[in-house]
């Protein structure tokens, strides 16, 4: 499952990860975004945080 919020200047995307995963996050990493409904579109940004 996953969430989105907009804001004017924001997307904050929470998505449910495999903790097995948890060990290539980096709080502050770059990464890239990529939707299903806007396929020529990147979209940029970096880990905020994240919780068990």
């Amino acid at each position: 499952m996953m969430q989105f919020w907009l804001w004017p200047d924001n997307l904050v995307i929470e998505a449910l990860i495999d903790e097995t995963d948890l060990r290539y996050i980096k709080i502050g990493s770059k990464l890239k975004i990529y939707l299903d409904a806007y396929p020529d579109e990147k979209f940029t940004g970096h880990y905020g945080a994240y919780s068990l």
